[in-house]
Order: C-alpha cells, then sequence, then structure tokens
C-alpha cells in the first residue's frame, strides 16, 4: 500500500478497500505514521485521507486532516463561508466528542500561525456548546503570539 501510496498510484483505492477488510488496523497506522512525516501539505493531506479511509475511527488522524485543512487556508470570517469550512466542521464534530483531545492538537501544532488560531478561535466561540473550546483556542494564541495584531481582538474575544 505504502509504495503505491508514494507513486500517487490510481490504484491505491482499491488496495484500499482490501486492506480495509484484511488488516485495517496495521494498514492504517502505517499510513498515518507515512502521511505525518510528509512536508508537503497536499500529499499529508492526501495521505490522512487514505488513512482514515483504511480505519475511520482514527481521531489522531481525523484531527491532523482538519488542523492540515485549516493551516494557510482561507480565513474568510463571513458566517456562511464559516461554516462551509471543511475543516471546521471536521474539528468542530471532533472537539463536540472530545474538546481536551482538540485543544491539545490544536496547542501542539507548531504549523498553525495566528491567523489560523484566530480564525478557529473565533469561530468556535460563536458555536453554541463549543463556545468555551474557542475561547480556549483563542487563549492559546495569545499566550503563544502576544505581539501580534490580533492578539488585542483575541483577548476582546476570549473576555481576557
Amino acid at each position: 500500500v505504502l509504495t503505491l501510496l508514494k507513486k500517487e498510484d490510481p490504484a491505491v483505492e482499491a488496495l484500499i478497500s482490501v486492506a480495509r477488510e484484511v488488516a485495517s488496523k496495521e494498514t492504517g497506522e502505517a499510513v498515518f505514521r507515512h502521511a505525518a512525516a510528509q512536508k508537503n501539505a497536499e500529499r499529508r493531506s492526501f495521505l490522512l485521507k487514505a488513512a482514515l479511509k483504511v480505519d475511520p475511527d482514527r481521531v489522531a488522524a481525523r484531527l491532523d486532516l482538519a488542523l492540515s485543512e485549516l493551516r494557510g487556508g482561507p480565513k474568510v470570517m463571513a458566517p456562511q463561508a464559516r461554516m462551509a469550512d471543511r475543516g471546521l466542521s471536521a474539528l468542530g464534530s471532533i472537539a463536540r466528542s472530545d474538546a481536551k483531545a482538540a485543544l491539545a492538537a490544536v496547542a501542539r501544532d507548531k504549523g498553525l500561525k495566528a491567523e489560523d488560531l484566530y480564525y478557529i478561535g473565533f469561530h468556535f466561540s460563536e458555536q453554541a456548546g463549543l463556545n468555551d473550546f474557542g475561547r480556549d483556542v483563542l487563549k492559546g494564541m495569545v499566550k503563544r503570539f502576544p505581539k501580534h495584531e490580533l492578539a488585542s481582538a483575541a483577548k476582546n474575544k476570549a473576555g481576557l
């Protein structure tokens, strides 16, 4: 599977279906480790999606994929655009079931810039049931980037 993934062979989809039936956990783990080693965002995203097809219950891969889609992507602050953002939607789904794991993943991801964290925190601070998660992301953004131009806006939004 990894050999075909490395080459981005079209036969990967068929092989993933077989792998899902035969050795899902081991194959999913191998694909996930390979994805985690990727520096290229598009390649990483492709491999994470493949890993999730093999092992869809893997929370770490779902978190990584959500953050990968949010990292550096467009930050349109309009509510309709944020509701359509796949990365925010995926992160919200995970945060609803395990906010601590989602917050830890956001805090751990050094690839997220101040703008990314503000976007994430702003969005979730306005979502019923996830506003504490959003405020915690904003607090983390202020702590990590205290001199950034968005820090004062993040403080206001988080109620600091």
